[in-house]
Formats: structure tokens, sequence, C-alpha cells
């Protein structure tokens, strides 16, 4: 999860959602703060290598 402080918008009103698969989960790829979900303990940890590893989910290369 990302917490961002203000969505980015279009012209219209409408998500840059574009911008945001772009950057996927990649720590590198801006300043927001980044959680992954902790199922066995039902709560969000703060992003780290180990808690990317301990979820399943691959590093960023």
């Amino acid at each position: 999860m990302r917490v961002s402080a203000a969505a980015d918008l279009t012209t219209t009103y409408k998500l840059r959602k574009v911008d945001l698969q772009r950057q996927g989960y990649d720590p590198r790829a801006f300043d927001d703060p980044l959680f992954v979900r902790d199922e066995k303990a039902g709560t969000y940890r703060p992003y780290s290598e180990e808690v990317l590893r301990d979820a399943g989910f691959p590093p960023f290369v």
C-alpha cells in the first residue's frame, strides 16, 4: 500500500493511473511511504526487502 498526501489528477480530475502503474511498488520511483500487508498479523508493515520477501513478492532489481 502506498500512502500519498494527495492524488495526482489530470485536468479533468481523473487519476493518473498510468504513472502509478509504471512506478509499481518500486520505492526508488517515489517518496511516498510504502507498506506491505502482513496476512499473518492482519496489519501492514513498513516496506523493506525482508518484509517483501516474507509476503512472497519479488524484490525490485
